[in-house]
């Protein structure tokens, strides 16, 4: 091999050891100011939705409040060389509630499925000033989720029948060193496809995802 084309290697495989290891890509462009009806929240989006190239591209929300910081900037999507864009996975977003922003998975549902149901329960005493829901199909952010206060939330249905429903959920109490996380996953074992109802319970204590109606199996562990 030729000095020039020892180099050249050397430099294409730097370049994915820098991609792979999670830096970001330079600059935060501003990408959307999305207001609540009514007015009360403001998120806006910064940063890159398109495919990464070399280094990851990175998807940040910061929310005011009647026109006052109420979360600062907040990671919400991350996308490496072989991942997913954010625009590639998600359409347009939508307010499905006055504090509910919603990114809709772009693949959509199967024609004439109906919508999973998604149950967000506060058990606890307190207010949480943020909850970010990732499920694999859609995202939802949920601003000052009440204390005891409950909310049935509408996701896309997978597009396959044995398609995997997984969720992602971390929980703003307000302290960036105190986030609460909870994962769940669950596959659809039926050759009918259901209509699912999921529930995520959130606590002083954690996050528990759980399924309530449907078929289908947690994995074995």
């Amino acid at each position: 091999m030729t000095p020039a084309r020892r180099s050249t290697c050397s430099i294409a495989c730097a370049l994915i050891v820098v991609a792979t290891a999670g830096c970001e890509a330079p600059g935060n462009p501003r990408l959307a100011a999305l207001r609540s009806p009514g007015g009360t929240y403001e998120v806006r989006l910064t940063g890159r939705v398109t495919r990464a190239r070399v280094f990851e591209n990175r998807v940040r929300a910061e929310v005011l409040k009647n026109g006052a910081p109420h979360l600062p900037a907040r990671l919400i999507f991350a996308a490496g060389l072989f991942d997913t864009a954010f625009d590639e996975r998600f359409g347009s977003p939508e307010w499905v509630a006055s504090n509910v922003l919603r990114f809709p998975g772009r693949a959509g549902a199967a024609p004439g499925a109906e919508p999973d149901s998604l149950t967000l329960r506060n058990v606890s005493d307190q207010p949480f000033p943020s909850i970010r829901i990732e499920t694999a199909r859609d995202m939802f952010l949920v601003f000052d989720l009440a204390p005891r206060a409950e909310m049935t939330l509408a996701t896309t249905a997978p597009v396959k029948a044995d398609a995997t429903n997984w969720f992602d959920v971390i929980v703003d109490s307000g302290n960036p060193d105190a986030l609460l996380r909870g994962h769940g996953t669950f596959t659809n074992r039926s050759s009918v496809r259901p209509r699912f109802a999921f529930a995520v319970t959130v606590s002083t204590n954690g996050v528990e995802v759980t399924e309530t109606t449907g078929h289908a199996k947690p994995p074995v562990q």
